[in-house]
């Protein structure tokens, strides 16, 4: 399985009129591969202002198409945060995420690719997988899908297992094409 991170799910800075509307098309396109599982990283106090798209993350993770991990409570640097505070946001994360959508996360999308050693213990001490921006595979620039199809791998081979990190307003033909050569 190849896991589509999608991240900053509906941060308003996006300028979509629609944003529920334009993540749920990249969803769509995510879910028609049977190789690939959708990911969206969820920001706390952004994702409740879209009241319907908790019930659709919910639903399509009750289908086995979408599996919800934290990105924050906010869009911060929690590189910057005291490890109490850190603790604190990651908790209503994971509580939120529980809740609103029966699964318990298992990994912290950091924003920006904070990494710090109060983060990684944090991370730890909650049974939480710390993905910071060291692993990150991308469907553009030098170390994108186009690039590593050109030097002839196989991405089926070379993902497996592995994150694809995507933001839900990029392109997304792009990601039709990629997912198509899946």
């Amino acid at each position: 399985m190849i896991y589509i991170r999608d991240d900053d799910v509906l941060v308003r800075s996006s300028g979509y009129s629609d944003p529920v509307a334009q993540f749920k098309g990249v969803h769509q396109i995510i879910a028609r591969q049977s190789k690939v599982l959708h990911v969206p990283t969820i920001l706390v106090t952004e994702i409740q202002e879209f009241p319907d798209c908790i019930d659709y993350i919910w639903e399509e993770t009750c289908a086995g198409r979408m599996r919800p991990e934290i990105h924050g409570f906010k869009h911060i640097d929690y590189g910057k945060l005291p490890p109490a505070e850190i603790r604190e946001h990651l908790l209503r994360c994971m509580d939120f995420i529980l809740h609103q959508f029966h699964y318990l996360p298992t990994k912290f999308y950091t924003p920006w690719g904070a990494s710090t050693q109060d983060i990684r213990d944090v991370c730890k001490g909650l049974n939480l997988e710390m993905v910071d921006g060291s692993s990150r595979n991308k469907l553009r620039g030098k170390s994108g899908a186009w690039q590593m199809i050109q030097d002839g791998y196989d991405l089926n081979e070379v993902w497996k297992g592995q994150d694809i990190h995507i933001h839900w307003w990029e392109d997304t033909e792009r990601l039709e094409k990629v997912l198509e050569l899946l």
